[in-house]
């Protein structure tokens, strides 16, 4: 899923603000 704003992402791409999470 996609990271909240600000948050990281568990999988996949980065909410915004955010940083990409694990492939």
């Amino acid at each position: 899923p996609r990271g909240s704003p600000g948050e990281r992402g568990e999988v996949g791409p980065a909410g915004p603000n955010g940083f990409a999470g694990p492939a």
